[in-house]
């Protein structure tokens, strides 16, 4: 195996190694609840608002961290993931999680959240939701 396939399989494997006995892990989607949508600027033909930053608990935060920073992992390991709506919070803005699952073990995931979602209910808009 060449180096860069070794350094393509760490992290699935660290991860299996540490987590690889549970089912299923739930885990925020983002670090904040949802938070007012930025307009979207392009730069080159990339998403620019990326590199916003936006105010969480007090302290600015880019924008990439916020959103990126959880479920990126599972982008790098191929584990499956579902997001499901979990509430509001207390001033009304929307909560996601995400249930992530084991490698190859898709079919037991949709299990899984199904359950979840059937004990966290239907989405429902926020009430001062305005398309």
């Amino acid at each position: 195996m060449t180096d860069n396939e070794n350094k393509r399989y760490y992290a699935p494997c660290l991860f299996c190694e540490e987590y690889g006995y549970f089912d299923a892990l739930l885990l925020p989607v983002t670090l904040d609840a949802a938070h007012e949508h930025l307009e979207s600027k392009f730069e080159n033909g990339m998403l620019a608002n990326l590199m916003e930053n936006i105010t969480i608990d007090g302290q600015e935060v880019m924008v990439a961290v916020a959103e990126l920073s959880y479920p990126i992992l599972f982008n790098l390991t191929g584990n499956p993931v579902v997001v499901i709506p979990a509430g509001f919070t207390e001033s009304g803005l929307p909560v996601g999680i995400q249930v992530v699952g084991q490698r190859w073990r898709d079919a037991e995931l949709l299990v899984v959240a199904k359950q979840l979602f059937e004990i966290a209910g239907d989405f429902q808009h926020p009430p001062d939701y305005k398309q």
